[in-house]
């Protein structure tokens, strides 16, 4: 993936640094990393295989918050996003649903940023 002059962008960090990032995108530096340094294939998983995905995020924020594991707030946040993938609103690759999820999760919910592996993959 290669953005264009005129493409709004934004700047996102991780480990390795900055990088640039389509504005409409919803994951962050890492996916965009992953996106340009291994487009091994060409294959991607099929549609029921991503919805299958957001519900499955979906139904475990649902349990997590029941079990108390995880508050009000942060498991609305995950279901809206799982919700936009479920309906096909996300575009998702299936190695990042979570880092997708929790980036569009994330801003309702303030500062308090959601680790994909701390939060979604209980």
């Amino acid at each position: 993936m290669v953005i264009s002059d005129e493409e709004k962008v934004r700047v996102e960090t991780d480990s390795l640094g900055e990088m640039r990032v389509p504005e409409s995108a919803y994951y962050g530096a890492s996916t965009m990393r992953a996106v340009l340094n291994f487009p091994v294939s060409g294959l991607v998983f099929s549609r029921s295989f991503i919805r299958a995905l957001g519900l499955l995020k979906k139904s475990a924020a649902l349990a997590n918050q029941e079990l108390g594991l995880l508050s009000a707030d942060r498991a609305d946040a995950i279901v809206r996003a799982a919700t936009e993938v479920i309906e096909g609103r996300a575009k998702v690759l299936v190695k990042q649903v979570n880092s997708v999820l929790l980036g569009d999760a994330w801003p309702p919910v303030g500062n308090d940023y959601m680790y994909p592996s701390a939060i979604l993959a209980r």
